[in-house]
This record gives structure tokens, sequence and C-alpha cells, in this order.
């Protein structure tokens, strides 16, 4: 056990063992764990590779890739609300207004 009270996670990872630490769940860990393994794998496939360090360099970069197009797609996604948001307070306004007989401008 670690001094904060965080249990040390084995995992194994393109065959090398790690001992890691943190607040997240085991099973978190070791998803996160199997994702970068797999990453690597299909990496070290696809380029005929055995250099450890070029694979583990081009999965984080592999990684970062699937990190900013995520992003993206939630930043397109949070503005596409917004808008949406605006929009049906347009109406809402609208609707009220429309109720009370008052002018909506």
């Amino acid at each position: 056990m670690a001094e904060t009270g965080e249990a040390v996670i084995r995992v194994k990872i393109f065959e090398q063992s790690y001992g890691l630490r943190g607040q997240e769940a085991p099973e978190y860990i070791e998803r996160l764990a199997e994702y970068v393994d797999g990453k690597m794998r299909r990496i070290a496939d696809a380029a005929h590779l055995v250099d450890t360090q070029k694979i583990a360099v081009l999965a984080a970069l592999d990684v970062a890739d699937d990190y900013f197009k995520l992003r993206q797609e939630y930043e397109a996604l949070a503005r596409s609300v917004e808008e949406r948001n605006r929009q049906v307070c347009e109406k809402l306004k609208k609707v009220r207004s429309a109720g009370l007989g008052m002018d909506p401008s």
C-alpha cells in the first residue's frame, strides 16, 4: 500500500510490467493500460517496428490525435447546444409575449 492509502495496481503494457497508483478504480487503470497496450501492439504490427521507445512515442501521438479530434467534436457539439438553447429561449420569449398580448421585440 502507498502512504496515501492508494493501492498499487500491477499492469502489463507491451510485455513490460508496471506498478501504478492512482485515485481511480483499479478496473479503470487496467482499462487504460489495455488501451495503451493495444495502441502499441497495433503500431508495432503495422509499422513492423521493434524499438519500444519509437512504438511508445507513436502510440502517444496516436492517443494525442484521438484526444484532439474528440475535443474538436466536443467543442462543435457544445456550440451547437448553445445555439439551439438560444433559439429555444427566443421562441419561448415570443410565445410568452404572444400569450400576454405583448410585442415580442
